[in-house]
């Protein structure tokens, strides 16, 4: 039920919308710090640097195959 409201207030299912927060939280700290990857994958919730990587290499904006617009 919960869900169901979720998406019917964001028109979109709540694992879509907690990734796109965690790219969109990763971009601003690969644009604002010189932190390493490894660090920054971390702190988006990536415990995995390489699937981190993967998810930022897969194309230019990974979320758009989601619907999401905007770029990574």
């Amino acid at each position: 039920m919960l869900n169901r409201k979720f998406q019917g207030l964001t028109h979109k299912p709540p694992q879509s919308f907690i990734m796109r927060s965690r790219v969109e939280h990763a971009r601003t700290l690969l644009e604002s710090t010189t932190q390493q990857i490894k660090t920054i994958a971390r702190a988006a919730g990536y415990e995995d640097e390489n699937s981190f990587r993967k998810l930022t290499l897969m194309s230019r904006n990974p979320i758009a195959r989601d619907g999401w617009s905007g770029a990574v």
